[in-house]
């Protein structure tokens, strides 16, 4: 696979109500740190918003080189609802930008973090992300998680404790351990 252009920027957007990367160059040293969120918010280019700061928090703390934030659907909102709502949520690079964030951390020895969440919002909202969630899984990528919510999906790392590190995530098997102890290290 030839990676596009823009993974080697901070970010893309294809149009001002999408964006499909967001890259955070941490260190010379280490391998990426991908994560598969819900939908983009306001980071940008330059600017980071709550998520891209713990995002790197996360990837400073286990040594990575990049984190890059991909996402299951790329349109831009800060409600579910108002996603869903939109005229194409999922964006038509969602799932080159899921494909290319996989051969990037692949290429690099990195790896590939689901974190999405619970779906949201009103019930025909929860339906469409589910849905969106399915045809992901659906993609073979190789996605690790941090920890499980109790509903059975990847947690968002907005809250989570810092010393989680990711473990793969077997589809359809038991949730991985949630104890930071037993949880593996990102690959050197």
């Amino acid at each position: 696979m030839v990676l596009p252009a823009w993974t080697e920027d901070a970010a893309h957007f294809p149009d001002p109500q999408h964006r499909v990367w967001l890259r955070r160059r941490l260190s010379m040293f280490g391998v990426p740190l991908v994560f598969v969120l819900y939908n983009p918010s306001k980071a940008g280019h330059e600017r980071d918003d709550a998520t891209a700061r713990r995002g790197i928090g996360f990837a400073n703390a286990v040594g990575a080189s990049d984190l890059v934030f991909v996402n299951a659907f790329t349109g831009i909102a800060t409600d579910p609802d108002d996603l869903a709502a939109m005229d194409d949520p999922v964006g038509h690079l969602a799932d080159d930008a899921l494909e290319a964030a996989a051969e990037f951390a692949r290429r690099r020895g990195g790896v590939m973090v689901a974190a999405w969440g619970a779906p949201k919002g009103r019930a025909s909202t929860r339906r469409l992300a589910l849905d969106r969630f399915e045809h992901i899984l659906s993609l073979g990528l190789p996605l690790h998680v941090l920890r499980m919510t109790a509903s059975g999906f990847p947690e968002h790392p907005l809250r989570l404790p810092a010393d989680l590190r990711p473990v793969p995530w077997m589809v359809g098997a038991d949730a991985p351990p949630a104890d930071p102890a037993i949880s593996a290290p990102i690959p050197r």
